[in-house]
């Protein structure tokens, strides 16, 4: 695949290019250093170490974890910024992921241009480069009305298959390159991107073949144009086209399947309301190694509208359509779909505040319900973003209400209600009979006695989960509690909780959790804080276990 890896050349010439642009005035760093604003240091650093210890299977395998974080910038002479940061951890050391949990960054800055250098992540169009983290560089450039990016860097590591791990999927070494240029004007936009991806064949000893896992190259480019017809009339329009090679060792010209993508819409604006339509097409298999995920081979014709009413109390917005497969008629049956999404916010008074949105458009999420945080017991356990849910049916309700509000004392009342289909993948793989109807609910209410500076929550939460037809429930209480003393630089806090899990009207196990934590603030920048959890679990026909751990953390900002 020849052409890509002279795509690939030109794409680092303008990336070297576009670096080579970025000019320092040397007459503002004089005029700023007579000031003696030659450098100034702001953000914050944190560590913090946890100890577990358990009489039964821990999440945690290790015996103690460290977390070391940091966000500092260095503002040089009022003009040059170098913003970095940092974050290191032994958790997981014992697995090779394909994106590392230690993560390093560095954004230096200059009036318009911004370089990104380390672990980083950056955002061309949703069908080339999408939020995908590589560890490399790239830049930002903004002169004016233009908007010019480059990057190139290591999309994922080489992982190697090992039979005893069955966490982390087996990876080829991945690089990457892309490119990015935009203009702007007061009536029309265009951006138009550029990136490319090879695996290295060469970095698994093992190739997983059998697993389905083969070496890829992709090069995928888009152009995406926006005119105002008129002041309140604007037309839209994107294009991507994806050529992929399944396996890079494929010689023939055959090897290479190529892929379109298209949207087109037109927004209408009058008064306060919004109304538009669009139309996207995606055909079958499109993806792009420069996202994580990708819904592909659909159709879509959809009309949205917002409005605000009641003397901007409320605020609407729906979008709906119709939703086709099989684009390309390759299959012996098409589905048609009827699409849609809305959101309404309704604020009738300082005191009440009301949301409720709902969609059926197909998401990716990293879905938990708030069990999964409650019983939490390593502070790792809501790391894992591998673990991906695509969503199908998404609604929510949130009341907030302030009952009470005066100087000696504050009250709140919190409803969540959520309302979720989903069939769980691993990465791009669908697990099957998986399909899931999640339903989360909570009510909180709160107490903030003002002179002491203590707040008292109580809360209630339930959760049901049907897979296949088989139902589990957790439902349980929970109460938290924290003051202030000291001029408010000590603070203690404690909860309790305790969760029951039903699984065909039958107890699966009991939990119960208690926390207790103190912090306190040394002349206004230093943070010490020691906190502690232990977790009682009876599980069905099996002894009760005991988990608890201990994390002391150091927190300073200048």
């Amino acid at each position: 695949m020849k052409p890509l890896k002279s795509i690939t050349f030109a794409i680092l010439l303008l990336a070297y290019a576009t670096c080579a642009a970025q000019e320092i005035r040397l007459d503002g760093i004089k005029d700023n250093f007579s000031k003696k604003n030659w450098l100034k240091v702001s953000g914050g650093v944190s560590a913090s170490g946890t100890c577990y210890y358990t009489n039964g299977t821990s999440y945690n395998t290790d015996k103690a974890s460290y977390f070391l974080n940091g966000n500092v910038n260095f503002r040089i002479c009022n003009l040059v910024n170098l913003p970095f940061s940092i974050h290191l951890t032994n958790t997981g050391s014992n697995y090779k992921y394909p994106t590392l949990p230690n993560r390093f960054s560095l954004h230096p800055s200059y009036k318009w241009a911004t370089a990104h250098i380390g672990d980083v992540s950056m955002t061309f169009s949703p069908y080339t480069l999408s939020g995908h983290q590589f560890t490399g560089a790239g830049v930002e450039l903004t002169p004016g009305k233009f908007k010019i990016a480059a990057m190139f860097g290591r999309m994922q590591r080489a992982v190697e298959y090992t039979p005893e791990n069955d966490i982390v999927q087996a990876a080829y070494k991945r690089m990457g390159c892309g490119a990015m240029f935009g203009y702007e004007a007061d009536r029309f936009r265009v951006n138009t991107s550029l990136f490319t991806a090879q695996d290295d064949e060469t970095s698994l000893q093992w190739q997983p073949d059998s697993l389905g896992i083969r070496p890829q190259e992709n090069l995928c480019a888009n152009l995406e144009l926006s005119v105002k017809v008129i002041k309140n009339l604007r037309l839209y329009g994107e294009y991507a086209i994806s050529l992929m090679k399944p396996d890079t060792r494929a010689d023939s010209l055959s090897s290479i399947h190529h892929y379109n993508a298209y949207k087109v819409g037109v927004d209408y604006t009058f008064l306060k309301n919004t109304i538009g339509i669009s139309y996207e097409r995606i055909d079958p298999d499109y993806q792009t190694l420069g996202a994580y995920y990708f819904n592909n081979d659909m159709e879509n014709i959809t009309v949205n509208f917002a409005t605000v009413l009641f003397k901007d109390k409320l605020n609407f917005s729906a979008n709906v359509g119709l939703q086709n497969d099989d684009v390309k008629n390759q299959k012996e049956s098409k589905t048609h779909n009827f699409v849609g999404s809305a959101n309404i916010t309704y604020t009738p008074c300082q005191k009440l505040s009301l949301n409720a949105s709902y969609t059926n458009f197909q998401t990716h999420e990293n879905i938990k319900s708030q069990f999964d945080y409650i019983n939490q017991y390593a502070p790792t356990e809501n790391l894992d973003t591998l673990n991906f849910t695509q969503l199908s049916h998404n609604a929510n309700l949130s009341i907030m209400w302030n009952i009470k509000q005066s100087d000696s004392q504050n009250q709140n009342l919190n409803v969540n209600v959520s309302y979720q289909i989903a069939d769980d993948k691993y990465g791009s793989t669908q697990t099957p009979d998986t399909r899931s109807v999640f339903t989360n609910s909570s009510v909180s209410h709160t107490v903030s006695f003002v002179p002491s500076k203590t707040n008292l929550t109580s809360s209630v939460n339930f959760t049901q989960n049907n897979i296949t037809d088989n139902n589990t429930y957790t439902v349980g209480p929970t109460m938290s509690v924290s003051t202030k003393f000291a001029k408010e630089t000590l603070t203690l806090s404690a909860s309790l909780s305790y969760n029951i899990a039903l699984a065909d009207k039958e107890i699966e196990r009991n939990i119960a959790n208690s926390r207790l934590g103190i912090s306190y603030i040394l002349a206004k920048k230093h943070t010490f804080a020691l906190s502690g959890i232990c977790q009682y679990q009876d599980r069905k026909e099996k002894s009760g276990t005991c988990n608890a751990n201990a994390t002391l953390s150091y927190n300073y900002n200048f």
